[in-house]
């Protein structure tokens, strides 16, 4: 019979807990001007709206608040993944589960950001009865000699309802988004 002390197991317990729970606390990032860029990224965004950048050991995220009372409840999230998985299949899986999730796709397209191929799904669906409107862009720019993967940018902004604000706004982060 194997014996344990509570020390080792408790030493476990934190090695296991840290893997598993890697998030930081959100950091508000202090910019003027609605424009960010951090070596690696660059992207304009309302200037009223708040960024906060939640750093992770094998991810980069970041999100958009809306605070200026016209878009209220609207969000940008700026996620960078590590993946062995081609652009396609990480589109093919999203609209899959749109469907699954019976929301209705509105439109899907190609198209090309910083001079890579990308992929954009907007659709229609209920979050705990609440109406959204989603518009993902799925991105793939460059390879990650550390992880020997693929690196996805993944941008998302969810939204109550879709108007001419939040078109102009998503429209913004994407039209002036740069991998550096």
């Amino acid at each position: 019979m194997i014996k344990y002390s509570s020390a080792g197991i408790l030493i476990l317990i934190i090695m296991i807990s840290g893997c598993i729970n890697q998030y930081t606390t959100p950091q508000d990032v202090n910019e003027s001007g609605g424009k960010h860029s951090n070596g690696e990224i660059t992207f304009n965004y309302p200037d009223t709206w708040k960024l906060e950048h939640i750093p992770h050991t094998e991810y980069d995220f970041y999100s958009i608040n809306s605070t200026d009372g016209i878009n209220d409840n609207t969000t940008f999230i700026i996620d960078k993944v590590f993946t062995d998985k081609s652009l396609q299949e990480l589109y093919g899986e999203e609209r899959k589960y749109a469907l699954n999730s019976q929301d209705k796709i509105i439109y899907e397209r190609n198209l090309t950001m910083d001079g890579a191929p990308a992929y954009e799904l907007m659709y229609e669906g209920q979050l705990n009865s609440t109406n959204k409107f989603q518009r993902r862009i799925f991105m793939v720019k460059k390879y990650s000699e550390t992880y020997k993967k693929e690196v996805l940018y993944y941008i998302v902004a969810t939204a109550p309802s879709w108007n001419n604000e939040s078109i102009k706004d998503f429209d913004m982060v994407i039209n002036t988004f740069k991998i550096l």
